[in-house]
C-alpha cells in the first residue's frame, strides 16, 4: 500500500475516514509530523476531531519509534554473532594449523601411511574443529607438552556459553577444556555488571512536566482535580465551560511532552526520568543543566532539592569505579542571582561579578567552589547554601524563593603545571516563582521583578 493509501487507511480505522480526501497529497511522514495548529488547513475543526487526530498521529509516531528501535537492536544483535562467529572459526583454524604442524614434527604423517590407526576426526575438516573426544589419549601425555602449549593456547578454562549463533552454525565438536577464546570472551561480557546505555544522539532540551497533588487550602475549598496524566508523554487538562443557553460542559486540552509524571511518582523516580541520563555527559566532556520552572507554590523547590545529592553520589561512585583512572575531581559550587545581583552562598552571601573572557564565555569572579570527596560534605554544602538563599513571603506562597538557586558539579582534571582543567559541569537551577495577578492578593512591583 502506497503512502496516501496508508494515510486513508489510518484515518479510517480512527473513524476520520471523511477527511480522507483533504488529506489525499499528504504523505506519511508529512502526516507524522502535523501540529494541532494545522489541522484546520485540511478541514478538521471540532475539538473532538482535533483530539481524536491529535492521539492517532501521537500513537503512529509511538509505534514508529519502536519499530525502529527494534530493528536497531535487532541488527546490532546479528552484527556481533557474525564477530563471534568469525573469531570461532578463526581460533579453530589456528588450532587445527598447529596440530598439523605437530604432527609433521613428530612424524605422524609416516604413521598414518604405516597403517597406524589414528581417531575419526582428528583433522576432520568438516567445521575446522578439533574433536579432542576421539582421540586415543596418547596426544594429551605428559610428554606432549608441545600440543599443550600450542594447539590448546586458544582454549579457555572458562565454561561453555551459550553460543550465539544460528543452531546451524553452533560447533558439533567442542573441546572438553572450553571454548575458543572469542566465545568464552562474549560470556563474560555477557555476564558482567551492567553499564548504563548512553544515547549517542540525546536530545539538546528535554521538558518533563510533574503534576503536583491538591494542597491543603484547595481540598479544604473543594476544588476539583483537572488534570489528567494519560501516561507516557500525554498530559490532559479539563475546562470546565458555559455555553449560551448556560448549560456547562467540559473542554479537554491535551498536551504533549518528553515525559509526564504524575502525583504519585517518588524523587527517586523523578531522577532517574531527568538528571540520572545527564551524567554520562559530564565524562564526555560536555555541559548539562536541570532547571525547574512553574508558579509559585508549584513545587519547583521541592522537586529540585533532592536532585542535586542524588547526583553527586552517582558522580562520586563513577569517579571510584569505572572513572577511578581518569584523575578526575568533583567541586561544589552554590550562588544565587536575586535582584539582578549575584551572591555566594557557600562563602557567607559574598557579592560576586560576571565577566566576559576572551572566549565570549561568562565567568562569574570571585564564586568559591569546594573539592568534595564524600556525599556527607556536598549534602552539608547544599544545605548551607539552601539557609542562606533569600525567601519571601507572598499571597500565593508562605514560603517562596525569591531568588534564582544554581548549585554546580564541576568534574576537573589536575594538569601537570598543577591547574586545573574543566571537563564537564552539570548545573541545577531552581527559578524564583512567579505569580499572576489573579493568583495573589499582595502583587506588587518588588515581587513581579524577582519572579522568573
Amino acid at each position: 500500500m502506497g503512502e496516501l493509501g496508508s494515510v486513508g487507511a489510518w484515518l479510517d480505522e480512527a473513524g476520520l475516514g471523511r477527511y480522507a480526501a483533504a488529506f489525499a497529497e499528504v504523505g506519511e511522514s508529512a502526516f507524522r509530523g502535523l501540529l494541532m495548529q494545522d489541522y484546520g488547513r485540511f478541514g478538521v475543526t471540532s475539538m473532538e476531531d482535533k483530539q481524536t487526530l491529535f492521539r492517532l498521529i501521537k500513537r503512529i509516531n509511538t509505534a514508529t519509534r519502536a519499530a525502529a528501535a527494534s530493528d536497531a537492536k535487532a541488527s546490532a544483535a546479528s552484527e556481533m554473532n557474525k564477530q563471534v562467529a568469525a573469531g570461532l572459526e578463526a581460533d579453530c583454524h589456528a588450532a587445527a594449523e598447529s596440530i598439523e604442524q605437530f604432527a609433521s614434527v613428530n612424524g605422524f604423517g609416516r604413521n598414518m601411511g604405516k597403517g597406524k590407526p589414528v581417531a575419526d576426526g582428528f583433522l576432520s575438516g568438516d567445521a575446522g574443529l578439533l574433536d579432542l573426544d576421539g582421540d586415543d589419549g596418547n596426544l594429551l601425555s605428559p610428554s606432549n607438552n608441545f600440543l599443550e602449549e600450542d594447539a590448546l593456547d586458544s582454549v579457555s578454562p572458562n565454561p561453555e556459553p551459550e553460543f550465539l549463533g544460528p543452531p546451524s552454525s553452533r560447533p558439533q565438536h567442542l573441546p572438553p577444556s572450553g571454548p575458543p577464546a572469542a566465545v568464552a570472551h562474549a560470556s563474560v561480557a555477557a555476564h558482567a555488571p551492567a553499564v548504563p546505555q548512553v544515547d549517542p544522539n540525546p536530545p539538546k532540551i528535554r521538558v518533563v512536566v510533574r503534576k503536583r497533588p491538591l494542597n491543603r487550602r484547595e481540598v479544604e475549598r473543594a476544588d476539583e482535580d483537572i488534570v489528567d496524566v494519560l501516561g507516557g508523554d500525554f498530559m490532559q487538562v479539563n475546562e470546565t465551560k458555559t455555553k449560551v443557553d448556560l448549560t456547562k460542559y467540559l473542554e479537554r486540552h491535551p498536551f504533549s511532552f518528553d515525559d509526564t509524571l504524575d502525583e504519585y511518582v517518588t524523587n527517586d523516580q523523578v531522577y532517574r526520568c531527568t538528571v540520572q541520563p545527564l551524567v554520562p555527559t559530564l565524562f564526555r566532556g560536555g555541559k548539562a543543566t536541570c532547571f525547574a520552572y512553574g508558579q509559585t507554590g508549584s513545587g519547583k523547590t521541592y522537586t529540585m532539592s533532592p536532585l542535586p545529592m542524588r547526583a553527586g553520589r552517582e558522580l562520586l561512585g563513577a569517579l571510584v569505579g569505572r572513572h577511578a583512572e581518569a584523575g578526575l575531581e568533583l567541586w561544589v559550587s552554590n550562588f544565587e542571582i536575586y535582584g539582578g545581583k549575584l551572591y555566594d552562598l557557600l562563602n557567607a552571601r559574598k557579592k560576586l561579578e560576571t565577566r566576559e573572557d576572551g572566549k565570549k564565555q561568562v565567568c562569574i569572579v570571585g564564586l568559591k567552589e569546594h573539592a568534595v570527596e564524600e556525599a556527607s560534605v556536598i549534602e552539608q554544602l547544599i544545605e548551607h547554601g539552601a539557609g542562606a538563599r533569600s525567601v519571601g513571603s507572598t499571597g500565593a506562597n508562605e514560603d517562596s524563593s525569591r531568588s534564582h538557586s544554581i548549585v554546580q558539579f564541576a568534574l576537573k582534571k589536575k594538569l601537570m603545571s598543577g591547574n586545573y582543567k574543566l571537563v564537564g559541569k552539570l548545573s541545577f537551577i531552581d527559578l524564583a516563582g512567579s505569580e499572576r495577578g489573579a493568583d495573589t492578593y499582595d502583587n506588587d512591583r518588588q515581587t513581579r521583578l524577582e519572579g522568573a
